[in-house]
């Protein structure tokens, strides 16, 4: 491990104040938890050395218990179903819901075509859209056994912290509060489903992410400019940051260096 990975593991290099604000909203603080090892997993007939970021004792210790237990029988197997997603389209004012249906599955491979030509590049290495199903309803549940006494609340400074901003709640008030930040959750997309939809919103903040992480200054304004394209991706952030024939006082130049067009 090198002094610089090092540094970040340990706080020395870590998440600053200006990237934690390019990466979520009301960036109040970073919070840090211990990062412990687990060892002697063996997946596959391959060998792991597993980063565990937990702050309850012994699971570590378990881990690293039975994953020696299973190497000495060969180790474990395991297999990923292909990484698909599931994406949700509204549709309103659509008359009858079983002829709207009817029709919807009819122009099936029409749409699955249109859709794949929205996202070219992402077709090309194997996504985009597989399928199309016609349906509705859905619930949230929300099993939550919580507690707001001992363990990492005495134990982690930014626990207390975020416990008192909180309002230091108790575990039942904890627990409905939490359950009403995945209602809350569940309602903005609802209603972005509803409306300008969810790629409108998401990536517009998303997009600040995409910049840092393609290299960019957090107080460069390169994800202004990925929003204007409408290609939020990492690839067209680095090549932005690369080009060279944007004009020099072009409202994109000063996009990409932070600063504010000349009148």
């Amino acid at each position: 491990m090198s002094a610089e990975e090092a540094g970040a593991l340990t706080g020395a290099q870590g998440l600053s104040d200006e990237v934690a604000d390019a990466m979520v909203e009301n960036a109040l603080g970073c919070f840090s938890l211990p990062l412990g090892l687990g060892l002697h997993l063996q997946v596959n007939g391959r060998g792991y050395v597993v980063p565990m970021v937990i702050e309850e004792p012994s699971v570590i210790a378990a881990v690293c218990f039975a994953a020696k237990l299973v190497a000495g029988v060969g180790g474990f197997q395991a297999e990923a179903d292909a990484s698909l997603m599931i994406g949700q389209l509204q549709i309103v004012r659509y008359g009858d819901p079983r002829d709207a249906a009817q029709r919807l599955r009819a122009a099936k491979e029409e749409l699955l075509e249109w859709a794949r030509g929205m996202l070219p590049h992402l077709t090309a290495r194997g996504g985009g859209m597989r399928d199309l199903e016609v349906r509705a309803g859905g619930e949230l549940e929300l099993p939550l056994a919580l507690g707001t006494v001992g363990g990492p609340l005495k134990v982690h400074p930014g626990v207390r912290v975020a416990h008192h901003v909180l309002g230091n709640p108790n575990a039942r008030e904890l627990a409905c509060v939490i359950a009403a930040v995945g209602l809350a959750q569940n309602l903005a997309a609802l209603r972005a489903l509803g409306s300008v939809g969810i790629q409108k919103g998401h990536m517009a903040l998303h997009a600040r992410s995409v910049a840092v992480s393609a290299g960019a200054a957090p107080e460069v304004e390169l994800a202004a400019l990925l929003v204007t394209e409408g290609e939020v991706r990492v690839e067209r952030a680095q090549e932005l940051l690369g080009e060279e024939r944007v004009a020099a006082d072009s409202p994109e130049t000063h996009y990409l260096r932070g600063m504010t067009p000349k009148d």
